[in-house]
Parts: structure tokens; C-alpha cells; sequence
């Protein structure tokens, strides 16, 4: 089950991103949700890994060993919905690893995701989206912008999810965040959870192994990339 969750996770991103350079506008995200994403809130959390394989967290944590970009990020709110992706837009405080240019500069950084209002669906990884004014430690590459793609003047980053076996959580937040398990007998144990029961969690997990797991890796996310600085 998780090999073929990778697997569809590839497929997604390289989807996304060809469909990113094909068109260079964007739909506000804001327009059509509200920043508390009530409208979405009856959505089921489809194809979302929820349980988080993170037996042993420090294999997972070398795998950012190849990131070339680490940084303090805030969220600024602004969202756009563009094909199988979200472009979240955060403002860098600080630089831990790679292009130090990058601090006081707001980037759009790329994030799988995919709203289908027919099927009230949505797909996306582990993590939610990034709150307003929130801080992150995130974790970046910079997009090369295809032949043709016209100049905007914004700054492009993303995350490659899938290392080998492993799925890359993309950022973290800097605050202690209160996650909700939602009680198995509360949803569809096919479509899975609605949204509005975990909108305010910072990852997405079926059962209390799986969030602490997580947890012990951000633990020590932060304490290699950040606490060490």
C-alpha cells in the first residue's frame, strides 16, 4: 500500500509540474476559499497519507541531506490552486542551509495538492497546508523554469516527496501544534476523514504511533538544522 502511495505520488509531481510550465497564470486559491477553508471542511482527506511510516527517524532525517536549501520561513496566507499543485507563498527569516541572498525574500513554494469539488475530495501528503503567520523550517530546491516559460518575476521552490522509500514531509512548523486523531468510528474507513475534523493539525495521522513518530522526527529535524546552528 505505501509503494504504490509513492508511486502516485511521483506520477503527481511530475504532472504538476509539466502542467505548471505549461501556463503561467494562476487561480487565486483565496477566491474561492476562505482562509479558515471552511468550504472545504466536509472534503474527504482522499489518498492522504495518513499514517506515517517513521520507524526509524533517523533514515528519514538523512534523507534531507541532499536538500540544497534549508530556511526559516513565514507564512503569508496567499494561495494559488494551479492543476495538481498549490503555490503557498512564505517570506524567509532566516537562512540554514544554501543561498543566504534568499533572507527578507518571498518565495512561492510548490506543494502536491488537488481539490475536486464534484467528489468533494482532497488529495495531498502528510502535512497540511502552511497557516498564516506561522512559522517553518522548510526544506527547498529551486524550480527550473522550463524553455519558454515566461518571466515573472517570482521565486519558484519545491521538494522532490519521494527518497527511495521514504516519503519527504516538506516542512515543519516551528510551533507545537495540537494534532487531532479523529476516532475510527467518526469517518468512512474507505474515503477517510473529512477535512474539517483535522484543519487545525499540523500532519495528518490515524493513530497516536503514527503522530508520535512524526514527532520524534521533527524533534530531531530541529534540533540538526536548527538548534545546531
Amino acid at each position: 500500500m505505501k509503494r504504490w502511495i509513492l508511486t502516485w505520488l511521483i506520477i503527481l509531481l511530475v504532472v504538476a509540474i509539466v502542467n505548471i510550465g505549461a501556463k503561467t497564470t494562476h487561480t487565486d486559491v483565496t477566491k474561492d476559499i476562505p482562509d479558515d477553508f471552511s468550504m472545504v471542511a466536509d472534503y474527504n482527506l482522499y489518498n492522504a497519507l495518513y499514517a506515517v511510516s517513521l520507524s526509524d527517524a533517523e533514515l528519514f532525517l538523512q534523507s534531507y541531506d541532499d536538500m540544497p536549501v534549508v530556511v526559516k520561513a513565514t507564512a503569508t496566507g496567499r494561495m494559488w490552486q494551479h492543476y495538481n499543485v498549490t503555490l503557498m507563498e512564505c517570506t524567509v527569516q532566516d537562512v540554514y542551509k544554501g543561498d543566504a541572498s534568499l533572507v527578507g525574500k518571498t518565495v512561492r513554494y510548490i506543494f502536491i495538492s488537488y481539490f475536486d469539488a464534484e467528489v468533494k475530495a482532497l488529495s495531498f501528503g502528510t502535512v497540511n497546508f502552511m497557516q498564516q503567520g506561522d512559522d517553518y523550517l522548510v526544506f527547498m530546491q529551486e524550480w527550473e523554469r522550463p524553455v519558454g516559460w515566461k518571466e515573472d518575476g517570482n521565486l519558484y521552490y519545491y521538494i522532490d516527496p519521494t527518497y527511495g522509500a521514504a516519503y519527504r514531509i516538506p516542512y515543519f512548523n516551528f510551533a507545537d501544534v495540537e494534532n487531532v486523531i479523529p476516532n475510527s468510528n467518526e469517518y468512512d474507513s474507505i474515503l477517510g476523514p473529512t477535512y474539517g475534523q483535522m484543519m487545525e493539525n499540523e500532519v495528518f495521522v490515524r493513530d497516536k504511533q503514527s503522530l508520535e513518530m512524526f514527532l520524534a522526527l521533527k524533534k530531531r529535524v530541529f534540533e540538526v538544522y536548527v538548534a545546531a546552528q
